[in-house]
């Protein structure tokens, strides 16, 4: 009989994705800061950073706009759930510290490159705006997509 596999999985792993959008309204310029949209915490394993994507409905124009997602690194004790007690945030870096949504382009995708390619488990995750490039992206959306360990 054929064994049958879970939905999205890829070996002994399941995909997952962060979904990140920033603080601006709908069809507003973004702008830079840390902790923007939504707080996520990884999973019960540590998990495989395997591709991060940028969507930009108006792409940034004349310079680059620069995002970075961390997790929690230091915290009080062991809560590296509890925004209140985390003291120092790493960087899932690309290449660079940050990620490049180049000027121009409405899709950047990095499938390989990265700095950091372990979340360890049970991290809190932020989204900053390190630059919102010149005349600033709008409608953004930051998609980051791990591997998880089957369990």
């Amino acid at each position: 009989m054929p064994v049958k596999l879970r939905p999205y999985s890829i070996g002994g792993y399941s995909v997952h994705q962060y979904i990140f959008t920033p603080d601006a309204a709908l069809g507003a310029a973004i702008s830079s800061g840390d902790q923007q949209g939504n707080v996520y915490v990884s999973g019960p394993t540590d998990e495989w950073v395997a591709r991060i994507v940028s969507h930009c409905e108006t792409a940034p124009l004349t310079t680059a706009a620069t995002f970075e997602i961390e997790y929690a690194s230091t915290a009080t004790g062991s809560a590296f759930e509890d925004l209140d007690v985390i003291s120092i945030w790493t960087p899932i870096t690309h290449s660079t510290n940050f990620f490049v949504h180049t000027a121009g382009q409405k899709t950047v995708i990095a499938d390989s490159g990265f700095n950091t390619t372990t979340l360890p488990s049970r991290r809190a995750l932020r989204f900053n705006v390190n630059a919102a490039g010149g005349t600033p992206a709008q409608n953004v959306t930051v998609i980051m997509e791990v591997w998880r360990p089957l369990q």
